[in-house]
């Protein structure tokens, strides 16, 4: 089932990353702007934003989280499906690394919300799994550069 509570917004060019996060943070009913989240992640419309920025600005806020590379299907299973807790995903779309929101995992297919238009989308995990991955830069990227199946997790911190 997906998560009823998770909106779906729609991003300003370069601002996929603020704009997940902003879907998260609305999730645990906490109301920012796509331009309070790219000022505190210092995203840029050129350069985008990080996962760690993204954290930051989660942290500032008072959540806590993790980003994991070489996550698999059951890693979000575990968080979407049973905790209940919507992940970031960072992937190869098109021709240049994005943001979107996994809001359910079921037979084998991905639902994301993502801010590239506002839109739900259902992919098939053996299509998504080898867009999973993302490069900083222009050219073919080296081991450093690369990052494979990462994720981003935030949550309300325990009290």
């Amino acid at each position: 089932m997906t998560m009823r509570r998770l909106p779906v917004y729609r991003q300003t060019p370069g601002y996929c990353g603020p704009t997940a996060l902003r879907m998260v943070l609305a999730y645990f009913d906490i109301k920012k702007t796509e331009t309070e989240l790219a000022r505190q992640s210092r995203c840029t419309r050129a350069r985008g934003v990080t996962a760690e920025r993204l954290l930051g600005a989660a942290r500032g806020l008072g959540l806590t989280g993790n980003i994991k590379d070489h996550a698999t299907l059951a890693d979000l299973r575990r968080w979407v499906v049973i905790r209940r807790i919507p992940v970031i995903v960072d992937w190869f779309s098109g021709d240049e690394s994005h943001f979107a929101v996994v809001a359910n995992v079921a037979k084998g297919t991905l639902t994301l919300h993502d801010p590239d238009g506002g839109l739900v989308r259902r992919i098939p995990w053996t299509t998504f799994r080898r867009i999973w991955f993302i490069f900083r830069g222009t050219d073919v990227p080296s081991r450093t550069a690369l990052r494979v199946r990462r994720m981003l997790v935030v949550y309300p911190a325990p009290r």
